[in-house]
C-alpha cells in the first residue's frame, strides 16, 4: 500500500488553506507564509533512523519490498511510502515533528497538530 506523508511549517498558523498549500508545494512552487526547512538536516535524520535501509539514489530508500521516496523543496518534505508499517511511518512523522512540522495527510485533506 502506498501513502504520502507531507510536511511544512507555517510562519503563522491558521492563515492559509492547507489543501491549497499542499498542492502548490507538491508542484514545487514557493508559498508565501511557509517557512524554509533545514532539508539537509532532515535527510541526515532519516539516514540515522533508517540506517539499515539501502539508498537507491539521493532520494529513495529501500528495504526488501518497502520503499521511501523523498521529495523536497526548501519549504516542503514529502515521503512517498510503499508497504511501510505504522511504526515506520510514525518514525518519519516523529522526525518531522522534531523540526516543528506537523503531518498533512492528503488522503483525508487534514493537517494534524504537533
Amino acid at each position: 500500500m502506498a501513502r504520502d506523508l507531507s510536511f511544512w511549517k507555517y510562519e503563522k498558523e491558521g492563515v492559509l488553506n492547507d489543501e491549497q498549500v499542499y498542492v502548490q508545494l507538491s508542484d514545487g512552487e514557493e508559498v508565501k507564509g511557509v517557512e524554509e526547512l533545514p532539508v539537509e538536516d532532515v535527510i541526515k535524520s532519516v539516514k540515522t533512523a533508517f540506517s539499515d535501509w539501502e539508498w537507491q539514489d539521493e532520494s529513495t530508500l529501500q528495504k526488501k519490498n518497502k520503499s521511501i521516496e523523498i521529495f523536497t523543496t526548501k519549504q516542503f518534505v514529502r515521503f512517498d511510502c510503499t508497504s511501510l508499517t505504522n511504526e515506520e511511518m510514525n518514525a518519519l512523522i516523529d522526525i518531522m515533528n522534531g523540526y516543528g512540522c506537523p503531518l498533512y495527510d492528503s488522503a483525508i485533506s487534514t493537517r494534524f497538530e504537533l
